[in-house]
């Protein structure tokens, strides 16, 4: 090794660049992650929501027939037929 020359120090064989590029690596993936986590969860809110509007159609339906099935009642009860649910 000459005197004008100095090669960057190792620590086990590992230079200091070689442990800088593995932290720049590891950040951009980190980086990917949360991205991907994100959408994730976007797509899981609108998962939620598909969900809650078939749960409100459900129940807009079963109260509508509900409705229907009590206006029939008294003729049926009239007719000596039971109401079916």
């Amino acid at each position: 090794m000459t005197r004008g020359s100095r090669e960057p120090p190792a620590f086990n064989g590992i230079t200091q660049a070689a442990f800088l590029a593995d932290i720049t690596a590891a950040a951009a993936d980190d980086a990917t992650i949360g991205d991907l986590e994100a959408e994730l969860k976007m797509k899981r809110e609108v998962r939620d929501d598909k969900s809650i509007g078939r749960g409100r159609k459900t129940l807009k339906s079963r109260r509508s027939r509900q409705r229907r099935l009590r206006q029939r009642q008294p003729s049926l009860r009239r007719n000596g037929l039971r109401p079916q649910i």
